[in-house]
């Protein structure tokens, strides 16, 4: 049998452990209900809780930051304690880098756009170049889609007030997919001739940026 004063010492630990547990479980709980209440107050009045970390890595809860903590990372939340909106940190030397990164592009296509155009009248001769292949493929869409039209208005008319043939009906089917398609592709053609207007507008304004008269 082990000596008695080895057992006492054994159920004594075990009851300090089980304080410390119920300790931590009630600290724990305790700091959940403050945030729970004050989560409820904050939105009562309409205002806002803010969540962040400080330099440390403590986290912090209040209405808004303080000032010398605006460039951190934050969490907006509500009054559940669930987050609705997460500001990222802002690091000028990341900025910095970025917009070098930006500018650098920016040059090179600066660079390209001189060394493709000697003037404006170039810009926009090569505007109608880019252009011409859409309109004529858009005059073209178009025609068809009219013919279509006219050949599927011919069947019904041809037997409108009696049953039509399945032959007929097969062709009026066809007529039917022939408008959708070209519909469809008469838009493509549309929006590939906005942004050709767009991009050859783009090169116009920054050309004469680059090179004023």
């Amino acid at each position: 049998m082990k000596p008695l004063a080895e057992i006492n010492s054994h159920f004594t630990n075990k009851a300090k452990l089980a304080h410390s547990s119920s300790a931590l479980f009630i600290l724990l709980s305790s700091s959940l209900m403050i945030f729970t209440c004050y989560a409820h107050l904050a939105y009562a009045d309409g205002s806002k809780i803010v969540k962040w970390k400080d330099a440390n890595g403590v986290t912090h809860y209040g209405d808004k930051m303080p000032a010398q903590e605006s460039g951190r990372s934050n969490s907006v939340l509500n009054n559940q304690g669930t987050v609705i909106k997460t500001n990222e940190s802002f690091n000028p030397k990341d900025n910095s880098q970025e917009t070098e990164k930006l500018s650098a592009e920016q040059q090179r296509q600066d660079k390209a756009l001189l060394a493709s155009y000697s003037s404006v009248e170039e810009i926009d001769m090569a505007e109608k170049r880019n252009l011409k292949s859409d309109e004529t493929a858009l005059l073209t869409l178009s025609q068809n889609q009219e013919d279509n039209k006219k050949m599927l208005a011919n069947i019904y008319a041809k037997f409108s007030g009696r049953k039509m043939p399945s032959q007929a009906a097969e062709e009026a089917q066809n007529y039917k997919t022939q408008i959708i398609k070209s519909k469809s592709q008469i838009i493509d053609v549309q929006n590939s001739i906005a942004q050709t207007k767009t991009r050859f507008t783009q090169y116009r304004s920054r050309y004469l940026e680059l090179k004023p008269k």
